[in-house]
């Protein structure tokens, strides 16, 4: 198989991949938008009842740097007249005029003309009034904000009524224009409905998605069969029906169940497989090739006999060895353990015996260790030929996954498919209507 199809860089010591987190919020999608859905609506109402709104009233001055008795008598305040130092100075004197605009005194002056309470807060802390002095111009934009559209025109009104005289004072041989007159606003300038939704809805999505990805990271152990399989590339089965298209047609149909992690999830999913063959008809072997445990002897109660290292020590013929332990099923025991088993399985006798057995059975399906921890599982798993690898949700460890498919890759092992089990189901398990 391609190796750049089986991606086995999981490591997890080294935190959470960036394809794992988009992944799991991708599969908690749903909770991640209601969480957006609900704190967005919690922006939304905290806007409307908590914060008081403002509104904006704003006029736009032409300052010059000429007595108010010099001005020409038009409507607006033209440079026919001025020099172009009249106009350097107009354009310096508009800063000035922008400081006095904002300066508490005249604030307060403005606002005690309209008779308005309640403002004297904003006055001292200078949020009342802004201004904007025009590049290069002497045009000065004034911007009042205040808790009501009327309050900030009144005040804005107030400015322009009392800013010849009041400024006059300050800024001698001076005087001012209005260009643009202020206007009743009729939308608020603060806060933004929109802006502060949107900023809540995303504020709860970011949380719920850190929240997801934060726990997703702390599970070191399978999830979903869908998860398994974006994150290794690799299918996943749970019944015989999913597996058989995976199986090439015209190929030897000799099946090797490997363990990912040595906790015999391998024999039941192995017995669960001949037995799904045999229900449809082929005639099974069932092979237990981890001598360690006998796992699949001890779950059929077949121990006892003889078996595999039998016939690799040459004790005896295969038929001496292998019994029958259900319609359509033969089943070869391991036998008892030997220390070499591992070198056995190399020898030429192995691979004779496997090729006599693929002679009279549909199938042979093998229950292979796991290669995390018996020296025998790459050998056995490169003589079958095809591997699944039995898996079980909540209880594999992801990174015994990653670091087994990295050894099978390394001997140039096909791993067709993951066997999967869910949290609270027997691994292997087969419905009812295939056994």
């Amino acid at each position: 198989m391609d190796e750049r199809y089986i991606d086995v860089s999981y490591d997890e010591d080294n935190g959470i991949r960036l394809g794992d987190a988009f992944r799991a919020v991708g599969r908690h999608l749903l909770v991640c938008l209601l969480a957006a859905a609900a704190l967005g609506t919690l922006a939304f109402a905290y806007t409307m009842t908590q914060v008081t709104p403002h509104y904006q009233s704003s006029f736009t001055v032409y300052v010059t740097n000429r007595p108010a008795n010099q001005q020409v008598t038009t409507e607006s305040p033209i440079t026919n007249y001025l020099g172009s130092g009249d106009i350097d100075a107009s354009n310096a004197l508009a800063s000035t005029y922008a400081f006095i605009f904002e300066s508490s005194e005249m604030v307060s002056k403005a606002v005690e003309g309209t008779g308005l309470d309640g403002y004297d807060s904003r006055v001292l802390d200078g949020t009342l009034v802004a201004t904007e002095v025009e590049q290069k111009t002497p045009l000065v934009t004034v911007t009042v904000t205040a808790d009501s559209p009327q309050d900030a025109y009144d005040i804005a009104v107030s400015l322009i009524d009392i800013a010849p005289d009041y400024i006059s004072g300050i800024a001698k041989d001076s005087s001012m224009a209005v260009v643009e007159s202020p206007k009743v606003s009729t939308t608020q300038s603060s806060p933004s409905l929109l802006l502060n939704t949107a900023a809540g809805s995303l504020i709860g999505f970011v949380v719920a998605a850190l929240v997801v990805v934060g726990k997703d990271g702390k599970n070191k152990n399978v999830g979903s069969k869908e998860e398994l399989e974006e994150r290794f590339g690799i299918p996943s089965v749970v019944d015989v029906g999913e597996l058989l298209p995976l199986l090439p047609r015209h190929a030897s149909r000799t099946i090797g169940v490997m363990d990912a992690d040595g906790k015999g999830l391998a024999a039941s999913n192995a017995i669960a497989l001949a037995t799904s063959f045999a229900a449809r008809g082929a005639r099974v072997l069932l092979i237990d090739c981890d001598v360690s445990s006998d796992a699949c002897g001890k779950a059929l109660g077949a121990s006892g006999a003889g078996g595999l290292t039998d016939l690799l020590l040459e004790h005896g013929q295969a038929s001496d060895v292998v019994q029958e332990v259900g319609q359509g099923i033969d089943f070869l025991a391991s036998g008892r353990p030997i220390g070499d088993f591992g070198r056995r399985v190399q020898d030429e006798r192995m691979a004779l015996l496997l090729k006599g057995f693929e002679k009279g059975y549909d199938y042979v399906v093998a229950a292979i260790p796991s290669a995390l921890s018996d020296d025998s599982a790459l050998v056995l798993a490169d003589l079958f030929g095809k591997v699944f690898l039995s898996v079980r949700a909540g209880k594999t460890r992801k990174a015994d996954v990653a670091e087994t498919l990295r050894r099978l890759r390394l001997a140039d092992v096909q791993i067709v498919g993951f066997m999967y089990g869910e949290r609270h189901q027997r691994a292997g398990h087969v419905p009812l209507h295939l056994r």
